[in-house]
C-alpha cells in the first residue's frame, strides 16, 4: 500500500509538471465559414483590446488547391488598397490544397505580427492569381466589428481583385471567412505568474511534500 500510495503521488505531480508546461495562451478567434461569396483575396482588420501576437490563419479556400500570399499593415486598411508599398509580406504558400468550401483550411505562413493594446491592424490574405480564390461573406458595414472575443476584434473588410484591386475592383462589405491564431505569451509584463509558472510551482511545492511523505512512511516502517 505504501508504495502504490507513493506511485499514485508521483503520477498526479507528473500530471500537473505536463499540464503546467503547456503553451496556456495559444488562443483562436473564427468569424464563419458560410461563405456565399469570393474573390482573389480579402483585406480586414483586427483590433487588439489586449497586446497580442498573431500567429496564424485558416481560411476559407476554394479548391482544388492554390498559391496563397499574407500581407499586413499597421493601421486601417482605408487609403491603401492599392497601394502595395504600404504593406509587408509576411509569405507566401504555393500549392496549398484545400480542405472544401466551408471548411478551415490552415494557410502554412508563419505569422509573428505583435498588435499592442489598442491598435488595430490589417491583414491582406490572397492567391496570386493563377489559383482559385477565397470564400468570404457578404457583410453589413465595412469596418464595423462581426466578431470579438476578450482579447481580438475581427472587422468587417473588403474583397480584392489580384493585385490589390487590379485598378480598383474592391468589393464592400465582406466577412473574412477563417480562423485567427493568436498568442498572449509577451502581452503583459504583470508579475503574476503565467500558468507555466503555477505549474512549476506546483510542482516544486507538491515534489517536496511528496518527500517528506516518503522520509515519513520510511521512518515509521522502520
Amino acid at each position: 500500500m505504501k508504495n502504490n500510495s507513493v506511485k499514485y503521488l508521483m503520477l498526479f505531480l507528473a500530471v500537473i509538471f505536463v499540464f503546467g508546461a503547456t503553451n496556456a495562451f495559444a488562443l483562436s478567434l473564427t468569424t464563419t465559414y458560410v461563405g456565399g461569396n469570393g474573390q482573389d483575396g480579402n483585406m480586414f482588420s483586427i483590433t487588439a483590446l489586449n497586446t497580442v501576437t498573431i500567429t496564424g490563419f485558416d481560411n476559407n479556400l476554394e479548391p482544388p488547391s492554390g498559391n496563397y500570399l499574407i500581407y499586413y499593415k499597421v493601421g486601417t486598411y482605408q487609403g491603401s488598397q492599392a497601394n502595395v508599398g504600404d504593406w509587408t509580406l509576411a509569405g507566401t504558400a504555393n500549392g496549398v490544397v484545400s480542405a472544401g468550401l466551408g471548411l478551415p483550411t490552415h494557410i502554412p505562413i508563419t505569422m509573428n505580427v505583435t498588435i499592442p493594446a489598442g491598435q488595430t491592424y490589417s491583414f491582406y490574405i490572397t492567391t496570386d492569381g493563377t489559383s482559385n480564390g477565397v470564400d468570404y461573406t457578404d457583410g453589413t458595414t465595412e469596418g464595423a466589428v462581426y466578431i470579438q472575443d476578450s482579447n481580438i476584434q475581427i472587422l468587417e473588410g473588403l474583397g480584392v481583385d489580384y493585385p490589390f484591386g487590379n485598378g480598383g475592383n474592391f468589393f464592400s462589405p465582406r466577412v473574412w471567412n477563417g480562423t485567427v491564431y493568436y498568442d498572449l505569451a509577451a502581452a503583459t509584463a504583470t508579475p503574476v505568474p503565467t500558468l507555466n509558472e503555477w505549474g512549476m510551482i506546483a510542482f516544486i511545492a507538491l515534489a517536496g511534500l511528496a518527500s517528506v511523505y516518503y522520509l515519513r512512511r520510511r521512518k515509521a516502517a522502520v
